[in-house]
């Protein structure tokens, strides 16, 4: 193979000794009487898993799809136009693409990403896509 080809050997994932992993879920249930255990469910997950999943929510599974739709609408556009919408480490907010180093290897991070935050933090950075074929 030539050395300027992709070695999609080379990209495939290593095995891993957590394939029987279980990825916790936390229910949401009377939020405002369990704040604290979901607070720790939360946290244990994030800091010992790395992931979890998030039920009893209120969310309906039609917005749900809608954001999903909304977020594949964003990420389909050329990169110059998500680029209008820059990652901003003051306000943790934006766009950024093979950006981030992994701590864990130093390597660059091959994803892109958009941060978001509530209220004044995200002002200025957003796009705002209403149809599939809007651009921005």
């Amino acid at each position: 193979m030539a050395s300027n080809q992709l070695d999609l050997k080379a990209l495939a994932m290593a095995p891993t000794k957590y394939i029987d992993r279980p990825v916790p879920t936390i229910s949401l249930y009377d939020f405002d009487n369990r704040i604290d255990d979901i607070t720790a469910e939360l946290l244990d997950a994030a800091e010992n898993v790395g992931f979890f999943t998030v039920v009893d929510h209120g969310i309906s599974r039609e917005t749900v799809d809608e954001i999903f739709d909304q977020s594949a609408r964003f990420f389909n556009q050329p990169d110059d136009a998500k680029a209008r919408v820059p990652f901003s480490p003051q306000h943790n907010a934006g766009w950024e693409k093979n950006a981030q180093i992994r701590p864990s290897t130093g390597a660059v991070d091959r994803k892109e990403s958009y941060q978001m935050q509530f209220g004044a933090g995200m002002n200025g950075r957003s796009l705002i896509v209403h149809s599939k074929s809007a651009r921005c």
